[in-house]
């Protein structure tokens, strides 16, 4: 994983372009951990309640934390950061890490489409907007997620319908989980690069403040997972469910309902922190399997 970030940073001005194939990488990724799931054991349990009711109080608690200590731009992007849902690709984390997939990717169902219809009240409370309509700005979310989310699940229970044989197969392939989520790594380190490197000096205090600040959110929101998850008996999936975050939809939610995009900065730093936590996890994990194998 250091080496696909030491290329995205290097290479930012050819791979910042490719952001475009992130989705699939991440569908693709969602795809593979569909097929290694039996659907029959997909049940949003109360883990997933707790799950969820812990993400909005870590909305408020950050948002109104950064509020009080922080400039405008600041405490928008911890919040841009704070909403965004679970991310398509911890699931293939929590496979890798041996943790309960079923629980972790009904939380990343749930929290996308909880996220669709909470963000656009909590954001246009934020900003206001002329002409916001809230039915509308929740379509907009919810096509976002739905190829990325929903569209996997359709392909998959189609061919565990239709060909189960075919999905046991794709299965064991889930390997190139690995392989796409360094794809995804590489290119949105080039866009974090690429705007950092763009950024005016008058930005680059709010940027180093917000590049700090995300580090501690990172920080607090994995151990706060890890914690969760300990009591609730999942400690993989609640860490991972909590603390990685789809930080590609916070960046386009800045876009929507920001007039000040440089609140991306927190998102952006926010998932190369993330992914360099789950990269010497993975590490760590692998370390220990081969030496217990031996």
């Amino acid at each position: 994983m250091p080496v696909s970030m030491l290329i995205g940073i290097l290479g930012y001005k050819v791979l910042a372009d490719l952001m475009v194939i992130v989705p699939f990488t991440v569908a693709v990724m969602f795809f593979l951990a569909y097929c290694s799931v039996d659907f029959r054991r997909l049940r949003f349990t109360k883990t997933n309640i707790a799950m969820l009711v812990l993400h909005v109080v870590f909305i408020f608690v950050f948002y109104g934390t950064a509020v009080l200590f922080f400039s405008d731009t600041v405490s928008k992007g911890v919040l841009m950061c704070a909403i965004c849902p679970a991310a398509a690709s911890s699931s293939a984390i929590i496979i890798m890490l041996g943790g309960n997939k079923e629980v972790g990717i009904a939380h990343i169902i749930l929290d996308n489409v909880l996220i669709s219809f909470l963000a656009p009240l909590v954001l246009s409370a934020v900003e206001p907007q002329e002409n916001f309509s809230y039915i509308m700005s929740v379509i907009d979310i919810l096509k976002k997620v739905f190829p990325l989310l929903i569209l996997p699940i359709i392909v998959t229970a189609l061919l565990k319908r239709l060909k189960p044989k075919w999905t046991v197969e794709i299965a064991r392939y889930n390997w190139l989980s690995l392989l796409f989520w360094s794809v995804s790594l590489a290119v949105i380190f080039s866009r974090t690069t690429e705007m950092i490197v763009n950024a005016t000096a008058e930005d680059m205090n709010d940027i180093l403040i917000m590049s700090s600040i995300s580090l501690v959110v990172c920080i607090v929101q994995f151990g706060l997972g890890k914690f969760a998850g300990k009591k609730l008996h999942s400690s993989v999936a609640v860490t991972q469910g909590l603390a990685q975050k789809n930080t590609s939809l916070g960046i386009w939610l800045a876009h929507a309902y920001l007039s000040n995009p440089l609140s991306i900065i927190f998102s952006a730093a926010y998932s190369l922190y993330q992914n360099l936590i789950n990269s010497w996890q993975v590490y760590h994990h692998d370390k220990k399997e081969m030496q217990q194998s031996k």
